[in-house]
């Protein structure tokens, strides 16, 4: 049976930031986790959660 850990991320608030770059950033934030096995599994207002299966 697969086994799974979990995260959860805040994401960085840019309000400085236009529509676009936030979009930019966040892309880039979520393509970091994923290099790392990272998956995202659901998201609720500015947090992220994501899983990995766990490797034996």
């Amino acid at each position: 049976m697969k086994q799974y850990e979990y995260k959860v991320i805040k994401l960085k608030q840019l309000a400085t930031f236009s529509p676009e770059k936030y979009r930019k950033n966040l892309e880039e934030q979520l393509n970091e986790y994923g290099k790392d096995g990272w998956e995202m599994c659901s998201h609720k207002d500015y947090l992220i959660f994501l899983k990995r299966e766990l490797l034996k």
